[in-house]
């Protein structure tokens, strides 16, 4: 395996609220100097099955992007991904919960920011894809 991009314990981060058929969900977007290192979908409710699938998708996603992939290309991957429930969010169309992480990486990439908040990821994401 090639060598892990690294994301200190302090850095920038955006968040973005997509309103999807299955409810909201927070995408937060991790960046490290001009890298984006982490994608963490965070779904309206607590616990259960739908909550655990939106951790192995950021878990798989931040894997993919700090292997070096282009913010670009997980978001490709992840956009037209459907569901039978279907929304709108400010015009785009949200076909599932991973469409909606892939609009949310989209809109970064294309300069249209989210929510900006400092965080600190070393004390939220214990366990979670660590550095090496």
């Amino acid at each position: 395996m090639s060598e892990l991009k690294a994301y200190g314990s302090a850095h920038r981060s955006e968040t973005h609220r997509v309103d999807t058929g299955w409810g909201r969900v927070y995408v937060i977007i991790g960046l490290a100097g001009d890298s984006t290192v982490r994608l963490q979908v965070v779904a309206g409710q607590s616990g259960g099955f739908i909550n655990s699938w939106c951790e192995a998708l950021s878990e798989l996603a931040t894997l993919a992007l700090r292997s070096g992939a282009p913010a670009s290309g997980v978001s490709d991957a992840l956009l037209g991904i459907r569901t039978d429930r279907i929304d709108v969010d400010n015009g785009d169309a949200v076909l599932s919960i991973p469409d909606a992480a892939g609009i949310a990486l989209k809109r970064h990439v294309e300069g249209r920011p989210g929510e900006s908040v400092v965080g600190d990821f070393a004390e939220r994401d214990e366990g979670h894809v660590a550095d090496e």
